[in-house]
């Protein structure tokens, strides 16, 4: 095999370099696991943590996969910071893998930091230790496209290998799925980009396997969490109701309507409050009073206003539309927490380990990249992004990532078109996925584009092109 060469200069040994990406990977999942220690927590997550220390029970409010494998953590290290430390551990071994097969494919040190230093990205770093369900999507996605990478260039593997990665790859894109189950129109391109990297591009057989794979996968996880854990119904989606009821329905349609009074009394309530308050979503929270037991759990009559929504909408949908377009434009254009401030106040007595490296991290996230680059904190940038991205279709005899980019495009896209219907509020975590494979996408098309020659033109030199190499691969 040809020694590639970056401007001249002979490149040190692969494994010698591959083991100093090793290193600074090892520092900055060490720097930001003291950096976010316990790990930053929001209401959600300090509710999902009760969940998982048994204080209460476990409910489906948020999915309780987490809460699950949060109590396992627990059980296995003794303390609640697992979660954290997990999460970086998870972001910066992806990131390694990928730079160091981007060093093996190019031979260039300075492009395999460049993508190692994508976790530093201001959008990227400022929720990778905040235990959200986003975040833990975004990181199991990332981890099961390292594979991907692993796949498109690796040619002379044993056979072995592939039958432990695919798996591991499909295991992490249904723990995204459990864990942010609005994530399943996004990993449709990435099941399809997981057989792409690991099998012959005509198979439709593996193709099959693989999908059925994935959803076979998926459905017997989500039921065995069901029989076994029993996690207490509440809903949720009646939350999303009580938005669309009390900014759509006109007062005297609220009144007329056969709701029982007891429902019909709180939905005019909650419509003047909301109107008061200028409060256009979320309003479970703050406009109408919340559940019947407390916060996160269900609203009285939720199953009578679950039902009767659909029959409401279909009677104004001009109004529906109007008021959706309205809340999408704003999580488009008007994205609000930006920044999670360490650990919320809790009965519990936890707070942050590290108060100075956290007030470091809110300096660079806010002062330097919200202030310096405001647009690289707006749904409306990555929406551009991913729309970019999944324009770049096209078949490829050189790159052998020619599939990679146009499959995160899309898989962000349905990502974020999903929340028309849904968005519950505008807050930035719900494009985090969108931000990462965004970034990596850029990255990757900076790659071809301006890389080295062992990138593009000259890359049948160092490995053979994509459809060619898998298909010698078919009968091992």
């Amino acid at each position: 095999m040809i020694q590639p060469h970056f401007r001249g200069l002979r490149v040190p040994d692969r494994m010698g370099w591959t083991a100093v990406l090793v290193v600074a990977a090892a520092l900055a999942a060490a720097t930001g696991i003291a950096t976010f220690a316990p790990g930053f927590m929001s209401n959600d997550t300090l509710y999902q943590l009760r969940q998982a220390q048994g204080v209460d029970p476990l409910t489906d409010w948020h999915p309780p996969v987490m809460s699950l494998a949060w109590r396992l953590l627990i059980a296995v290290t003794g303390t609640y910071a697992a979660m954290a430390v997990v999460q970086q551990v998870v972001l910066w071994t992806s990131l390694c893998v990928v730079a160091a097969v981007v060093h093996r494919m190019t031979g260039s040190r300075w492009w395999s930091m460049a993508f190692l230093a994508l976790g530093l990205v201001p959008p990227v770093v400022s929720f990778s230790g905040v235990v959200w369900k986003d975040v833990q999507m975004a990181q199991a996605m990332l981890a099961a496209t390292a594979i991907v990478f692993l796949g498109l260039v690796w040619r002379r593997r044993p056979a072995w290998v592939r039958w432990v990665l695919v798996p591991l790859a499909v295991l992490l894109l249904v723990y995204a799925l459990l864990v942010r189950k609005n994530a399943a129109v996004a990993m449709l391109p990435m099941v399809y980009l997981v057989y792409r990297a690991w099998f012959p591009v005509r198979s439709r057989r593996a193709l099959a396997a693989v999908g059925v794979g994935f959803v076979v996968t998926a459905v017997v996880a989500s039921a065995l969490i069901g029989v076994l854990a029993r996690p207490q119904a509440t809903d949720q989606l009646s939350a999303l109701a009580i938005d669309d009821v009390i900014h759509v329905l006109p007062p005297d349609a609220i009144e007329h309507s056969h709701l029982s009074p007891r429902l019909r009394d709180k939905l005019l309530s909650a419509q003047a409050t909301c109107l008061a308050k200028k409060s256009l979503t979320n309003n479970y929270w703050t406009c109408y009073g919340r559940g019947e037991h407390g916060a996160f759990s269900p609203i009285a009559d939720h199953a009578e206003l679950s039902a009767a929504w659909p029959g409401m909408m279909a009677q104004h949908p001009v109004g529906y539309v109007q008021y959706r377009i309205e809340v999408y434009t704003q999580f488009l254009f008007n994205n609000r927490d930006l920044w999670q401030d360490g650990v919320l106040s809790n009965s519990m007595g936890i707070t942050v380990d590290h108060p100075r490296l956290v007030a470091s991290l809110r300096s660079y996230v806010l002062d330097f990249g919200v202030r310096n680059l405001p647009w690289l904190f707006g749904a409306w940038f990555w929406l551009g992004v991913s729309v970019l991205q999944s324009l770049r279709w096209r078949p490829s005899r050189t790159s052998p990532f020619g599939v990679l980019v146009p499959c995160l495009g899309l898989s962000s896209f349905l990502y974020i078109a999903a929340y028309f219907p849904t968005a519950p509020a505008t807050d930035f975590r719900y494009v985090y996925w969108p931000v990462v494979a965004g970034s990596l996408g850029l990255l990757v098309m900076a790659l071809e584009r301006w890389g080295p020659a062992s990138t593009h033109g000259a890359r049948d030199e160092v490995l053979p092109p994509v459809h060619d190499a898998v298909r010698g691969e078919a009968h091992s």
